[in-house]
């Protein structure tokens, strides 16, 4: 078979040395048209804007006679300037100074940042995108020589990396760029211009709660001074039951009626619109009274003193709920929107959750003496217990105590004692029961002289019924729990 001769391929070597470059080059160009193709749409969809800034109107503040501000949502207002610097609305009302301030301010010097366009035939057909069509506010601002500036605020800009809000106002061409904080003062709400004044809750002058609903009545009573040591353990349960209440409980408790805090405005309580707010027939009614007493004021100087408060009584009343976050609350002669989170766990509070389950009230450091009678065997044990100060400025304590007069350690006493105040109640008493006999009776004498008593009665075989003091017997406690 013959062989096929290959031909031999004449190498371009000029061809192979100019390629490289040129495929390069016209790389290059490719980029560069498709970047300019690219910008050309852009420019199409975004028309650049007149990088400007500047005021639609400039005048003194006391020259705002009135502004009307109807947002889309939320209750409109309009309010006049009768006295410098003071907005007074239609009712009557002023608005909060700090807002009036601020309305009249920007009614009087209406900036802008941006102008988007000068032409509305270039956005006349996009008002839907800019907000504009339904706009989220109209600001109307009269001056005192009669003549009126109207605004019409749109959407959020989102053509720009600086967030602005969409603006034209009437009788003039643009499409304006206001500032957020302008846009969003003038879309503030009718109930949001009230000042709202915090019912003072100082739970360390609260002497007396109640808590009054459609089913229940609820109240505690402080049994003690405002200024008493250990006062948060002479808080006492009134009803539904009668009883002790604990002191750790009802310094939570206490606590939480402090953190409860009125919201916005809602509207003035009046006969027309109780059955609204769920007033007419409230989910419970409040009252806190507060003692007298003294409260720390700090001077311009930083000096610190006390001034006397007065007594005081606040009354809170729940209506419904608005939604599932807030209720409906009248305090004086408003109503007023609160959270769900600070006046849920004052509402909702057990009365129960609230008494004391442990029976020994006085704490070791206040406990100045105790007796123990056992009513079986007839026998006594007093326990006296004596402090004295010691050192040279009399800043350390000596703690003396004595079992039927002979001096035992106060160490072995404290030690045993600690396990009496930790002993709680080990369950209720059912309906019907009857005391049994009396077997043991504790008398604790606090400092300052209060005294606090425990009976023990016959109960069970492994249980005896627990009176304090005078209070309805409702627990039982396992034998021995209260052993010295």
């Amino acid at each position: 078979m013959d062989k096929v001769k290959r031909k031999n391929r004449r190498e371009h070597r000029k061809l192979r040395i100019i390629l490289p470059p040129l495929l390069l080059i016209l790389a290059v160009i490719v980029v560069i048209l498709g970047w300019n193709t690219r910008k050309e749409a852009s420019q199409i969809e975004v028309k650049e804007k007149i990088l400007t800034a500047g005021t639609i109107e400039q005048r003194d503040s006391r020259e705002v006679y009135s502004i009307q501000v109807l947002p889309a949502s939320g209750e409109g207002w309009y309010a006049e300037q009768r006295k410098e610097g003071i907005l007074t609305e239609r009712d009557g009302f002023e608005i909060s100074a700090s807002l009036a301030r601020k309305f009249l301010s920007e009614a009087a010097v209406i900036g802008y940042e941006d102008i988007f366009s000068e032409d509305p035939a270039e956005y006349a057909d996009r008002l839907e995108d800019f907000g504009l069509a339904d706009a989220a506010s109209v600001v109307t601002i009269t001056y005192t020589d009669g003549s009126s500036v109207t605004l019409r605020i749109g959407s959020r800009s989102i053509e720009t990396e600086t967030a602005y809000y969409y603006m034209t106002v009437d009788g003039r061409q643009p499409l304006y760029a206001i500032s957020v904080s302008a846009a969003e003062d003038w879309k503030l709400p009718r109930n949001s211009l009230y000042a709202v004044e915090q019912p003072r809750l100082q739970t360390a002058r609260m002497d007396h709660l109640l808590f009054e609903s459609q089913n229940q009545c609820m109240e505690w009573v402080l049994d003690a001074e405002i200024t008493d040591d250990n006062a948060s353990d002479a808080w006492v349960l009134v009803s539904p039951v009668h009883y002790p209440a604990d002191g750790t409980e009802m310094t939570s408790f206490l606590k939480s009626i402090g953190n409860i805090r009125l919201g916005s405005f809602e509207a003035r309580a009046s006969d027309e619109n109780m059955d609204a707010f769920g007033l007419r027939h409230p989910q419970v009614r409040i009252t806190l009274h507060m003692a007298e007493g003294l409260a720390a004021v700090t001077g311009t100087d930083g000096a610190v003193t006390t001034e006397p408060l007065e007594e005081e009584t606040i009354v809170l009343v729940v209506g419904g709920k608005k939604n599932d976050h807030v209720w409906y609350v009248q305090y004086g002669e408003n109503v007023y929107l609160v959270s769900d989170l600070t006046l849920g766990t004052v509402i909702g509070k057990d009365p129960m959750d609230t008494i004391a389950r442990y029976p020994v009230q006085v704490a070791a450091e206040y406990l100045s003496k105790l007796t123990i009678e056992d009513c079986v065997t007839g026998v006594t044990t007093v326990y006296q217990i004596q402090r004295q100060s010691s050192g040279e400025n009399e800043s350390e304590e000596i703690t003396h105590c004595y079992e039927n007069g002979q001096e035992i350690p106060f160490e072995s006493f404290q030690a045993r004692y600690l396990q009496m105040v930790l002993c709680t109640v080990s369950g209720e008493i059912p309906d019907g029961y009857r005391a049994g006999a009396l077997k043991k009776i504790y008398t604790f004498e606090a400092v300052g002289g209060r005294i606090h008593t425990i009976r023990l009665y016959s109960y069970d075989s492994m249980h005896d019924a627990l009176q304090m003091d005078d209070y309805p017997i409702l627990f039982y406690l396992i034998q021995g729990g209260l052993e010295m």
